[in-house]
């Protein structure tokens, strides 16, 4: 019934990882700054941060 979602795995360089991680700590600010919840921003920079 239901299909189960391939998982997609990326491969960042140092740079990438660095852009990646301070696009979504300014995303995350911008949320909070609207008073809206962070939770899906949190997990993903986790995962980024790992």
């Amino acid at each position: 019934m239901f299909k189960r979602k391939n998982k997609v795995y990326v491969t960042l360089s140092p740079a990438e990882r660095w852009l990646m991680i301070t696009a979504m700590v300014s995303f995350r600010n911008k949320l909070i700054a609207a008073n809206l919840p962070t939770e899906d921003v949190n997990t993903i920079l986790l995962r980024i941060m790992k």
